[in-house]
Order: C-alpha cells, then structure tokens, then sequence
C-alpha cells in the first residue's frame, strides 16, 4: 500500500510512504519526502518526480526541469531502477 502525504498548503504533496502487509500485520518499507513531488504507477514500478527550483522562480513556477526517480520492488524492499532529469513532469 502506498500513501502520499499532503502539506495542506501550496507545498503540495511533501512525501510519501509504502506500507508492507505480512504475517505479523503492516510495516514501512521506503518512506521519502519532497516538495509539490509527484508519485505515479509505472506497471509495478512507482515513479517519483520532483520539481527543481531556480533561485528566483516562483513557487508555482519551477524553471529547472524535472527530476524523476523510478523504484522497483528488489525482493527484500525497494531500490532504484533508473533515475533522469529531463524539462517535462511526464515520465
């Protein structure tokens, strides 16, 4: 099970947790943060985008591109599959 946790305020959502049910009930697995990140579902894959922020952009406004981080289930938890920058949030 995956949840975001939202800031409640323009900072979006400001990270996110993956949750493992075993025999003796739910335990974390990966939790990261961020700022206004994005998680998305990428087969069985989960994706994390972040955007980069220039010294003088706006905060709705990030100039610096995309960062995007793809986890992959390793057997005994998460790691990273592939990681890329580019200028677009789409993966």
């Amino acid at each position: 099970m995956v949840t975001t946790l939202a800031s409640g305020g323009t900072a979006g959502d400001i990270g996110w947790i993956v949750f493992l049910k075993g025999p003796g009930g739910w335990s974390v697995s990966l939790v990261r943060g961020g700022y206004k990140l994005g998680l998305t579902r990428t087969g069985t894959d989960l994706t994390e985008t972040d955007p980069i922020y220039k010294a003088k952009d706006a905060n709705c406004c990030p100039t610096g591109g995309f960062d995007h981080v793809r986890w992959r289930w390793a057997g005994t938890g998460y790691k990273v599959a592939r990681s890329w920058h580019n200028q677009s949030y789409k993966t």
